[in-house]
């Protein structure tokens, strides 16, 4: 049976190996959503929504009953084009968040990724 001062050998090379691994992996995915984010922002004229993109479509054929705040309830009828636009003002705003959502996430993970593993990398070689 290994003694005490093995077992806390092996306890701190597990750690150690699993915090380089979880490091390995956060740059890995922290890159894979840069390129993806870069090639987004210039292969494609507007950055896209994936499923979103056809919502505005439907402001076309469905009528709209708008409340108005502060009074009671009472139907105004706006005209599917006005829906329409305002419905395409919020999907380029949709799309200006997820872009930089997107590159937040991607840098933080690689930050993230490079610190923990730098952090073990430089403990272990220390011991």
């Amino acid at each position: 049976m290994p003694s005490t001062k093995e077992w806390t050998s092996i306890i701190t090379s597990v750690y150690f190996y699993v915090m380089f691994a979880v490091g390995a992996v956060m740059t890995a995915v922290g890159v894979y959503g840069l390129i993806q984010w870069g090639i987004q922002s210039l292969a494609f004229e507007s950055y896209p929504l994936q499923y979103q993109e056809s919502r505005c479509e439907y402001m076309l054929e469905q009528p709209a009953v708008v409340k108005e705040p502060g009074s009671a309830e009472v139907p105004e009828q706006t005209s599917p084009e006005d829906r329409y636009q305002r419905c395409l003002q919020s999907l380029e705003s949709e799309r200006h968040v997820r872009q930089v959502t997107d590159l937040s996430r991607a840098i933080g993970m690689i930050v993230v990724g490079i610190g923990l593993y730098g952090i073990h990398w430089m403990i272990k070689k220390k011991n």
